[in-house]
């Protein structure tokens, strides 16, 4: 993975972990349904996680033959 794509993952996981947090407390800074945007984001950044994840575990077994 690049590190482009590690900035834009990390960017996408502080988003949603600042949005939990607010909404969490009760902050409601937008609507609380997502709309088209947001959840295809959210699919892409799953999408991203797990590929990295399983990077990271094949490069562990890699390391370790």
């Amino acid at each position: 993975m690049s590190n482009k794509e590690n900035k834009n993952l990390s960017g996408h996981v502080i988003d949603l972990l600042v949005d939990s947090t607010l909404k969490k407390h009760g902050v409601k800074l937008e609507p609380e349904k997502l709309d088209g945007k947001q959840k295809e984001e959210l699919k892409n950044m799953v999408n991203n996680l797990t590929k990295s994840v399983e990077a990271l575990k094949r490069d562990k077994k890699e390391n370790k033959e």
